[in-house]
């Protein structure tokens, strides 16, 4: 336990800050990376691997390599040793090393025999496949190793999954947010898949939320189940969405693995005031609502059922109006095919939660484009419905056919040098779909260097859409303040990862 503890700290960093890097080389191809085998002790299978050219002609070595898990749920390597690892002498291979031709492929044969006497239970090992270095004066390359993962799966009596949950904490990540903590174990001879899932109850054991945890290597992978190997200590972390309140929490965990496996934790914990930084949101919000947006795609007839479900993460009784509402009078609306079924006033006490149900009907003439609404809410202290405390707008979207244009139009641009130097920015969307737009703007000086980048936002945008005839001014502040001179400001506009206007500007300073 204190080895895995010691780990905590990192993994914690490692979890809130992970940067994923990517880049492409020129590598030999190998294939299959997993072999599976489920064998009884005595048995021997055969299996191939196939390497295929990078484009020139490589020697590859094959060595034998034992694995590990350590806590992030990832496998490591080391160079197996027959003393410790006697798995290794089950491998037998043609050779040791191949030559990869320049074009074309080349294959290896092997055989793997699971010896009398072995132990029911699941055994990895590793074929590591390593290019050789190439010649001096080559210049600089990089050489890509693979891991092929071999699966024995020996059979036996009585052999069963078993996985236990060690801890279960609620601890803090670098940003001072609530993050949750589960360490398991893989206490079999077996591997397996396994998921951990923390239901959180308050001190009256109302439902507070439900946390889906994951591994660093599922975050990675985007999995909430990572497999686990026999022996293994692996930790799996997870955020809560909604703001913890000081009081009294329940925490449950609830480990699945196998076919049938459960595991459970329970911990109670008492959360003082400013333990947790208090997310802006939680100052002025009172509902959690699931979907945000509802978006979608249609063909005129078709007809669409969505539900919203919508909590009270208040610690106090709240009341609701609902409505539909029209996005403008030049959009195109969803009104005329649209229902809303729920009460106009609704009570959530603390933590319940409702689902509201919408259906919408196209006719069978409808013309293709982009047809809108909004759901209004509206949360009041009481049934007077006169104080209100807050209001939140959900945008229905649905775009009948194929995608129409996507345009938009930067009306102007302005640099204001007077005590913080801003720039804003107002544009009109002038196609006839809704954007999502993410406006960028990139500073070089007149030496062609970068001075700086930075993010434009809008508060004009309902959720984070810009509807067809709608209008927003984007707005940004340079972090560092720009000496006299002349500067050129690039302007991209994106609707999700689609570049659809770019325009430069000159920046004067005097």
């Amino acid at each position: 336990m204190y080895r895995l503890l010691k780990y905590l700290s990192a993994i914690i960093l490692s979890f809130s800050l992970m940067i994923l890097f990517s880049f492409t080389v020129k590598a030999i191809g190998v294939q299959p990376l997993t072999l599976d085998f489920s064998m009884s002790p005595g048995e021997t299978e055969d299996f191939q691997l196939i390497f295929s050219s990078s484009g020139i002609a490589e020697n590859v070595a094959i060595s034998i390599y034992q694995c590990y898990q350590d806590y992030t749920g990832n496998l490591g390597y080391r160079l197996a040793d027959q003393g410790s690892f006697p798995e290794m002498g089950w491998i037998e291979l043609e050779e040791n090393s191949v030559q990869v031709p320049g074009e074309g492929e080349v294959y290896l044969k092997g055989s793997i025999r699971v010896p009398f006497g072995t132990q029911p239970g699941s055994y990895i090992i590793i074929l590591m496949v390593e290019p050789e270095p190439g010649k001096a004066g080559d210049g600089i390359s990089l050489l890509v190793r693979y891991a092929v993962r071999l699966i024995v799966r020996v059979d036996g009596p009585v052999l069963r999954e078993r996985g236990r949950i060690n801890f279960l904490r609620l601890d803090k990540d670098e940003n001072g947010e609530p993050l949750i903590i589960a360490g398991v174990e893989n206490t079999s001879r077996l591997d397996y898949l396994a998921g951990v899932e923390v239901t959180i109850r308050d001190e009256n054991r109302s439902l507070v939320e439900r946390v889906t945890l994951r591994t660093i290597s599922g975050v990675k992978n985007n999995r909430d189940l990572t497999r686990l190997y026999p022996g293994s200590e692996v930790l799996f972390l997870g955020k809560p969405e909604n703001y913890l309140f000081p009081g009294n929490y329940e925490l449950r965990a609830v480990m699945s693995y196998g076919e049938r496996g459960k595991a459970s934790f329970i911990d109670n914990i008492d959360i003082l005031p400013g333990q947790f930084k208090e997310p802006a949101r939680a100052l002025n919000e009172f509902l959690s609502i699931k979907p945000e947006m509802i978006d979608f795609r249609l063909e005129p007839g078709q007809r669409l059922t969505e539900t919203i479900e919508i909590t009270n993460i208040s610690r106090e009784r709240v009341y609701i109006k609902t409505e539909l509402l029209e996005i403008g009078e030049d959009n195109n609306s969803l009104l005329p095919w649209l229902r809303l079924y729920a009460d106009e006033r609704l009570v959530l006490m603390p933590r319940q939660s409702r689902k509201l149900l919408n259906i919408l009907q196209l006719p069978l003439n409808v013309e293709r484009g982009g047809y809108y609404a909004l759901v209004n809410l509206k949360v009041f202290q009481d049934e007077s419905m006169l104080n209100l405390l807050d209001e939140q707008f959900i945008p229905v979207c649905c775009l009948v056919g194929e995608d129409s244009s996507q345009e938009i139009k930067i009306k102007g641009f302005e640099f204001n040098n007077e005590g913080e130097q801003k720039f804003f920015l107002p544009v009109k969307n002038t196609g006839q779909v809704h954007l999502k737009p993410a406006v960028k703007l990139t500073l070089w000086n007149n030496k062609e260097e970068l001075m700086e980048e930075i993010e434009l936002d809008s508060a004009d945008l309902i959720g984070g859409i810009l509807f067809p005839g709608g209008e927003a001014l984007y707005k940004g502040n340079l972090k560092k303040k720009l000496e006299r001179g002349e500067y050129e400001a690039l302007i991209e506009v994106k609707d999700e990862n689609d570049s659809i206007q770019i325009a430069t500007y000159r920046v004067f300073i005097e």
